[in-house]
């Protein structure tokens, strides 16, 4: 299942982060930063079994005030479930819905968010 996220899942989003970058620190810095500014900014998670196993989010670029496009970081997938379609949704017609559904609520969003 594919939803927005919501401030119950943030522990679970960082632990996926970490897990998934487990080189780095820089994506979960990143998230925390983001939930933190002023800038409009869009989560979505990925859960099997009641366990979020993917996580992506979108921030909007401005040029001054003005919005000009959506930036996509990170795109998180636990390891155990990385290459099986969840980072991509490629593995059936739902997930291209699921694309499609979840790139109209972005701007849908956006248009009601944004100056």
């Amino acid at each position: 299942m594919v939803r927005r996220s919501c401030d119950n899942d943030n522990v679970a989003i960082g632990h996926l982060l970490d897990v998934a970058f487990a080189l780095s620190s820089y994506e979960a810095l990143l998230v925390e930063f983001t939930r933190k500014s002023n800038q409009s900014w869009f989560e979505w998670v990925s859960e099997i079994d009641g366990k979020i196993v993917g996580e992506l989010m979108f921030t909007v670029a401005l040029k001054g005030d003005s919005p000009i496009e959506f930036h996509l970081a990170p795109v998180a997938v636990a390891p155990e479930y990385q290459r099986k379609g969840i980072g991509s949704l490629r593995e059936n017609a739902s997930g291209l819905a699921s694309l499609l559904t979840l790139v109209a609520t972005i701007l849908n969003d956006a248009i009601v968010q944004l100056p």
